[in-house]
């Protein structure tokens, strides 16, 4: 169906899921009007409910409502996300996710490996930290709030996920001279 990979890559993306926990998604565990996805016996067997952003809601209720008129099934054990019969998850692994990242101008850095559909949750990851070293807050009180969010059974397999980019080097660097600078009574000019 089109717009299925789309709605896939978004949602690893934008609320860190798994490329199988965003696979497996039923139509009954996408609820539009709340701006939640039940996210069903994922890794360690647990259950969890992850809120969408305003921006990623009406994206899942764009796809929502074309998936409805390209009368695809609705009952509430089939897969939210329609892919066609022939992609299998080593499809949407390799090629077609390469396809799809090449025609985006989306390229490894030189010397790295190619990108994989996990690449998107460790940047859902950074970026969250990112936003929040801008924003100014506790950056290491809400690192539990986050490992959570990504269905970790603890902040250690979080870390994991963190990884150092010049952007986030460059806030946490600010926000230390900064610190240190009021620590020392020290006034930028």
């Amino acid at each position: 169906m089109p717009g299925s990979y789309h709605i896939w890559i978004l949602l690893m993306y934008c609320c860190g899921l798994r490329p199988a926990e965003a696979r497996r998604l039923s139509v009954d565990d996408v609820d539009i009007e709340q701006g939640l996805l039940r996210i069903r016996s994922t890794k360690f067997r647990k259950d969890r409910y992850v809120p969408m952003s305003p921006a990623t809601t009406l994206a899942v209720r764009d796809y929502s409502n074309r998936r409805a008129t390209a009368a695809w099934s609705a009952r509430a054990d089939a897969h939210f996300i329609v892919f066609a019969p022939d992609a299998s998850e080593s499809h949407c692994n390799g090629r077609r996710f390469q396809e799809i990242c090449a025609s985006a101008g989306v390229c490894p850095h030189p010397g790295c490996r190619r990108l994989r559909p996990h690449d998107a949750r460790h940047t859902f990851a950074v970026h969250r930290l990112l936003e929040w070293y801008r924003q100014g807050v506790d950056v290491q009180g809400k690192l539990h709030l986050l490992s959570t969010y990504m269905g970790h059974a603890e902040i250690v397999y979080t870390e994991k996920y963190l990884h150092a980019t010049p952007e986030l080097l460059g806030e946490a660097s600010d926000r230390f001279r900064n610190r240190c600078a009021e620590a020392l009574g020290v006034r930028d000019e």
